[in-house]
């Protein structure tokens, strides 16, 4: 089991060194594309580019839950309330990162049109789906490791 979560945990310490090359490397040039397509609409890029830096930093906070949950479970101690609470805050940051997107649609829908790249709406599309499915599915773990922790204190109070 220790080697599993070892490889999980590479993979995740490689998505934190991605989101902060994406961050300090690409978003910038990203808006300062926007605001060359937007001369006159100095919002745009604002707005896009504190939406994307948020989501930036919720998917840096899902990845400590996981890292956490990682630990957890090399520890045995995965069946946990603070499991719990991490595959909620784990659920509730990936919906956030679904309504930030789904918010932002219109203006990447704007960008696409005016640049003629269709496959950035397309993209952000995926962007809103994928945090929607993470979110969900945290739920699910979430409901069946309480019901797990339930089961658990059941056997223990009937020994």
């Amino acid at each position: 089991m220790k080697r599993e979560t070892r490889f999980l945990q590479l993979a995740l310490i490689v998505l934190a060194l991605g989101l902060t090359a994406v961050c300090v490397l690409v978003l910038p040039h990203f808006l300062i594309g926007v605001a060359r397509l937007f001369p006159g609409a100095w919002w745009w890029p604002l707005l896009l580019g504190g939406g994307l830096y948020l989501t930036a930093v919720l998917f840096a906070g899902i990845l400590w839950q996981a890292w956490r949950l990682l630990r957890r479970i090399q520890q045995r101690i995965a069946f946990a309330p603070a499991s719990v609470k991490a595959l909620t805050l784990i659920r509730d940051q990936a919906f956030l990162i679904g309504l930030i997107y789904g918010l932002e649609l219109p203006i990447f829908y704007l960008w696409a049109d005016r640049d003629d790249a269709p496959g950035l709406l397309a993209l952000a599309l995926v962007f809103v789906g994928a945090a929607l499915v993470i979110g969900v599915f945290a739920g699910v773990l979430k409901q069946l490791l309480q019901q797990a922790l339930t089961l658990q204190e059941e056997h223990d109070l009937t020994i």
